[in-house]
């Protein structure tokens, strides 16, 4: 009778851990996964800055490096990524390093805004879409949330979700064991997925039950490979959460590494209120004037621009915002030029004959 309940035991806690904290339960998943996304789930809202350098060998021998720059705002399922990209050294010049690019998805619109001024000098328009016209993935809409829970670069954490790892169902043999990581007490959770996959990861209850470190191996296919994460977290105050401060994500092929990226990530507040503006136009910061640009565009819409406080149309009382006619104005200015020093050449020719 003993030896049952040792058996049963074990399953039933994790399935009414399950139950309580409403994420999907297969039979041997560990409490502490459950308890790993209790806690990451408890992060609600905040305001984040990422900054990281990728790395990657490919099989020509050849190697790149790129460096990035991103803020995020998220608040339930409102969210924002600023990214901010370096111009070409002749136009950094001109323009400063760095341009910024927003992703901007509410409950009523996703907004695209960028203020790079592209080589023929002109800008790109805001983009309007409707909330639910897209589709998250190829929109990369990252949950800052699944940062550290994922064996993979932060651009592909789109394609992700807190449970694609801890406490996914489809799995066999879990094992768990009590083992040291960096100087910290941790439990090492061990599972094969249904694919054949095998799963590693490092939880530290200490740390209110971060993950510190995790791996996804495929050992047994034809691509095998070794994807790694390991991460430091701190606590934040005043709200309590730890969160991580920096991840090392790696990818091994045969042994040797094809992939890295270092990010840093600095957290400004995390379950504290953001302003109220942070998911409009307003609180992206578009400058007044900018053409504004519907998708799909609705049947008989008029053109209409941001004039700093809200949309309206183009020709709404007469006005026209200067960047939308820039272009038009220096056309006419240019013809208005060469139509003036026509008529002095003419001129010029219509005296030279009368005196000859």
């Amino acid at each position: 009778m003993v030896e049952c309940l040792r058996k049963v035991l074990p399953a039933l806690v994790a399935f009414l851990a399950g139950e309580c904290l409403g994420g999907p339960v297969a039979g041997d998943i560990s409490p502490l996964e459950l308890k790993a996304l209790e806690a990451r789930r408890a992060v609600q809202r905040g305001q984040i800055e990422l900054e990281g350098t990728y790395w990657k060998s490919y099989k020509s021998g050849d190697q790149k490096t790129w460096l990035y720059r991103r803020v995020i705002y998220f608040d339930g399922a409102r969210l924002r990524i600023d990214d901010f990209e370096e111009y070409d050294p002749h136009r950094a010049k001109l323009h400063g390093k760095y341009y910024r690019s927003v992703r901007c998805f509410n409950q009523k619109e996703h907004i695209s805004y960028s203020d790079q001024i592209l080589p023929n000098g002109h800008t790109i328009a805001l983009t309007l879409r409707p909330a639910g016209s897209t589709d998250p993935s190829v929109e990369l809409q990252i949950d800052p949330r699944v940062i550290g829970m994922v064996p993979d670069t932060t651009a592909n954490l789109a394609h992700h979700t807190l449970e694609t790892v801890v406490g996914r169902p489809d799995r066999q043999e879990t094992s768990v064991e009590e083992v040291v990581l960096n100087g910290d007490r941790c439990t090492l959770v061990r599972y094969t997925r249904n694919d054949g996959l095998i799963a590693r990861i490092w939880i530290c209850p200490a740390k209110n039950f971060s993950v510190v470190k995790m791996q996804v191996e495929a050992s047994a296919s034809e691509a095998q490979y070794v994807d790694t994460v390991e991460c430091s977290v701190g606590k934040y105050q005043p709200s309590g959460v730890w969160f991580p401060e920096r991840c090392t994500y790696t990818r091994l092929v045969g042994g040797k590494p094809t992939r890295e990226e270092r990010a840093k990530i600095k957290v400004v507040s995390l379950n504290q209120a953001l302003p109220e503006n942070t998911f409009t136009l307003a609180g992206i910061g578009i400058p007044p004037g900018k053409r504004v640009y519907r998708v799909p565009e609705p049947p008989g819409t008029r053109g209409e621009y941001w004039d700093g406080e809200k949309i309206v149309p183009l020709e709404a009382e007469g006005t026209v915002p200067s960047e939308v006619w820039s272009t038009t104005r220096l056309v006419l200015v240019a013809i208005s030029l060469i139509a003036a020093i026509v008529v002095v050449i003419v001129s010029v020719r219509f005296r030279k004959r009368q005196t000859s």
